[in-house]
Order: structure tokens, then C-alpha cells, then sequence
């Protein structure tokens, strides 16, 4: 998980709604911690076990997280999944309501309150297409990396090291508290002791201005791992008058 100055290159409106991290592959064998390891993996087990589910959460961002973007720091997240290929999420941020659909085709972008959208082709389940929308646009949708079919896959990428830093109570909730290093950032994550779900997560990022770390906080506030899931749950009516934008690849072919 990465925040890379290739984020400049995509546009502003995918940049409010997405949730600040994207992977960073490396072929630097991580030092593992075992119990780190123990833990990350029963939670990946819990999360991917569920065919559907649905979580809310908050996230919260350092002002300048986002250099040269008026970006949101404040969103409040609400997000279904079916598994394998369909994701729905609504983002609810101090500069309007952003969604993201997936329907096992495509990924569809909103920004509600500038009344656009975007539409980007997407790979047959939902941890291929979160993969493709990274790579090629840098950015990940919200809360992605907990809501894949195979979230320890994603999560690990680019780490180097990790550590189980002992327990700590997060919202009443006993938790694990897991760090990881990688080559730019550092990233932790508290999972329940007793139900395995994550509760919270903090990526830091160094100032390449000098000033303090900037972080992303996202705080789990609920997790049911047993919904009724329809159609409607999952679909994403366009707003009246939505224009067509498009989605700024990385590299220009």
C-alpha cells in the first residue's frame, strides 16, 4: 500500500472518493513476523469466507495527504460486497458524495455533487479489478484491500517487515495491533482477538516537505458478514445529467 506521486496523474474526482492506498509490488522477501502472520491470515480467512457482507467506516486524512488536490479529508463509508465480482461503495466526505460500482465488467466512478462519472473496463472478479484500477490509475476504491476475495494477497505486497506489537483496545474491542514496513510508508491494523475482523487501520506517509508524517486513519465502526444482499444493494443509477469523464491512465499509451 502506496501513496506515489503517480496519484497526480489521475483525476481529482476518483482521487475524493478512493481511500488513500494503493499496493506497491516488490520482490523484497518480507521478514515476517510469525504471530503477525498468524493473525493477518485468520482475519483474510474470516473476511473471505463471508459470500456477502457489509461494512461501514470512517476515514480520515492529514490535510496535504493529497498534494495539489482538493481532496476530502473527513468521509464516512458504507460498502456491500457478493462475492466474487460484484462491490458496491458510497462515500460520504466534507466535499460531497462520491460511489463506486463493480458489476464484474466494469467499474463505475461518481461524483455526485459535480454530476460526473466514469466508466473503466475491469477484470472478472473483484481482486483482478481492483488490481487492473491500481496499476493503470494508481488508486485503489474504498476500503478495497479488506474487501477483495484474498485480502492478505493485496495487503502484503511491498511489505518488508512486520511485527505483532501486542494488544490494544480499539472502540471496547480487544485487539491485535500489527505493523508493517515497506519502502515508503509504515502501515498498521488492530483485528479483533475474538472475531478476527479488522477495527482499524493507519497508513504514515513521510512530509516530503519536512513537516509531520501525514497519515490516512480508517476507523471499522461495523461489519456484518451475513446481510441479505439485492440487486439494488449492488447497482449504481446514474444522476440525472451525469457527464461522461474520463479516467486519466497513468502512462499514456
Amino acid at each position: 500500500m502506496k501513496i506515489h506521486p503517480r496519484h497526480l496523474a489521475v483525476s481529482s474526482f476518483l482521487l475524493l472518493l478512493a481511500a488513500g492506498l494503493s499496493s506497491c509490488i516488490t520482490a523484497t522477501r518480507p521478514h515476517a513476523d510469525a504471530k503477525a502472520s498468524a493473525v493477518l491470515e485468520a482475519m483474510s480467512q474470516r473476511l473471505a469466507s463471508a459470500k456477502n457482507l457489509r461494512v461501514t467506516a470512517t476515514r480520515d486524512a492529514s490535510p496535504g495527504f493529497y498534494a495539489g488536490f482538493d481532496v476530502a479529508e473527513h468521509a464516512r463509508i458504507r460498502a456491500v460486497v457478493a462475492r466474487p465480482g460484484r462491490l458496491h461503495a458510497v462515500a460520504d466526505t466534507n466535499l460531497g458524495r462520491r460511489s463506486v460500482s463493480y458489476d464484474g465488467r466494469e467499474i463505475v466512478f461518481v461524483d455526485h455533487k459535480a454530476n460526473t462519472h466514469a466508466r473503466v473496463k475491469a477484470g472478472k472478479d473483484i481482486d483482478s479489478a481492483v488490481r487492473e484500477v491500481e496499476n493503470v490509475y494508481g488508486v485503489m476504491p474504498p476500503l478495497a484491500e479488506l474487501l477483495v476475495n484474498d485480502p492478505a494477497s493485496i495487503l502484503m505486497e511491498g511489505v518488508t517487515h512486520s511485527q505483532h506489537a501486542g494488544t490494544q483496545t480499539i472502540a471496547g474491542v480487544l485487539c491485535d495491533h500489527l505493523v508493517f514496513q515497506q519502502a515508503h510508508l509504515n502501515w498498521e491494523l488492530w483485528v479483533s482477538t475474538t472475531d478476527h475482523l479488522p477495527r482499524k487501520m493507519v497508513i504514515t506517509h513521510p512530509n516530503g516537505e519536512g513537516g509531520p508524517p501525514l497519515k490516512v486513519t480508517l476507523l471499522i465502526k461495523s461489519w456484518d458478514l451475513q446481510p441479505p444482499v439485492t440487486q439494488a444493494d449492488l447497482s449504481l443509477p446514474l444522476p440525472s445529467g451525469s457527464t461522461l469523464v474520463e479516467m486519466i491512465p497513468l502512462t499514456r499509451p
